[in-house]
Parts: C-alpha cells; structure tokens; sequence
C-alpha cells in the first residue's frame, strides 16, 4: 500500500482511497487526494483543532464516495463539503454525539436530498443530531 508523509509527518493510505473511487468506476488521482488532505488542514487551522487520528480523512470520506451521488464531476466538492461539515459539526456539539452518528447522520441528510443542497447539509445534520441529545459545546459557536 502506499503511504504519503505530509503536515508533521501524518500518514494516510492514498491507495484505499483510490480503490474506493476505482470500485465505482471513477478516477481520483494522487495529487486530488493530496489537495484534500491539505484542504483538511486548512480547515482544521482554521477551527484550531487539531486531529490525532491520521486516518480521519479516509473515515470520513469513502462513505460518500461510495454514494451514487458521487461521480467524477463533483467528487472533489462534495469531499471538500463533507471535510468542512464534519469539523464544524464535531466542533460545534458536545462529545455526547459520537464521531459515528455526525458521519451517518451527514451522509443521510446528503443522500435524502439526493446530494443536492449542499449548502444547507451542516444545518440540517445538527438539526438531527440535536433531536439525538446533542447539545452545543460551551467553547464554541457554529462558524465558518
């Protein structure tokens, strides 16, 4: 398997990735997956969060490539959307809600609008995540 080492030595399995894309016939390349994996630094910067599980991206990502939502032309929006959501949501809520039930939830929502209106997906998944006994993290405020 190859192993990439970027951002303080971090590594992640591009090869699993790909084989998720290749599975339903689509193409990502290594330098796409790199260009998230940068984007998923950038957010974290931006939230202050830092993020110890180095496989995180992968977590959060072959779900929705493996959604027949998901296709050549807009997989790198979706994964930059879901990257974002993901964060902001973990951020926002306390850690009564567990990594799980945001990743399962987000991917609901994206599907039951049959991937469309991404732009209200972070608003609609913690509106559902707060009817599960989510509640709002004192440090925070729902940003970005």
């Amino acid at each position: 398997m190859k192993e990439i080492s970027i951002f303080n030595n971090s590594e992640f399995d591009i090869q699993t990735i790909q084989n998720q894309c290749l599975i339903k016939g689509m193409t990502i390349h290594e330098f796409d997956i790199i260009e998230l994996f940068e984007y998923q630094q950038t957010i974290l910067e931006k939230l202050q969060w830092i993020e110890s599980d180095v496989s995180k991206l992968e977590t959060i990502l072959v779900p929705f490539l493996n959604s027949k939502w998901v296709h050549n032309e807009n997989y790198k929006k979706i994964c930059k959307t879901m990257i974002r959501n993901y964060y902001v949501i973990r951020k926002y809520l306390n850690l009564e809600i567990s990594d799980e039930q945001i990743y399962t939830t987000l991917l609901n929502e994206f599907n039951r609008y049959s991937g469309m209106n991404l732009q209200t997906l972070k608003e609609r998944t913690i509106a559902c995540l707060k009817q599960e006994g989510g509640q709002r993290s004192n440090e925070t405020r729902l940003i970005y």
